[in-house]
């Protein structure tokens, strides 16, 4: 079994201001959701991890998601950007409203937290070798 390549699981960019802005903003999100998911919901809060941790690793990395990928990367910066924003929150909006509150909240939690260690990772590992950029 052949193992994924770093570069799917991280940026293949040095971290930069943003990702530090956008660690904060999930940290934040996944405690907001936490607090509303409770206690018992824990199931889906790994559920949502694991599904986050699906979606850019292996799933972005096959022919599939490297299309995608690449055809977003082909519009305008901005156009390509407020796609995928509009997937991600067509998406968001889809699974609220099938799943009942406590699933939906925990879910997001999951991914916020995913999120926010695939950042912290990349951080961690690209300025341990003097690949960090200020912008």
């Amino acid at each position: 079994m052949s193992r994924l390549p770093p570069a799917l699981w991280t940026p293949e960019r040095p971290p930069a201001k943003r990702d530090v802005w956008l660690l904060g903003a999930a940290v934040i999100l996944a405690w907001v959701s936490l607090a509303e998911a409770g206690s018992t919901a824990w199931p889906w809060v790994a559920a949502g991890f694991v599904a986050n941790a699906l979606v850019i690793g292996p799933l972005a990395g096959s022919v599939v998601g490297r299309r995608v990928g690449d055809a977003l990367r082909a519009l305008d910066p901005l156009v390509g950007k407020a796609v995928a924003l509009s997937v991600v929150a067509l998406v968001a909006v889809v699974f609220i409203e099938v799943f009942p509150e406590p699933i939906g909240s925990a879910v997001a939690a999951g991914g916020c937290v995913f999120i926010a260690l695939s950042l912290a990772t990349n951080a961690v590992l690209k300025v341990g070798r003097n690949e960090a950029t200020p912008n």
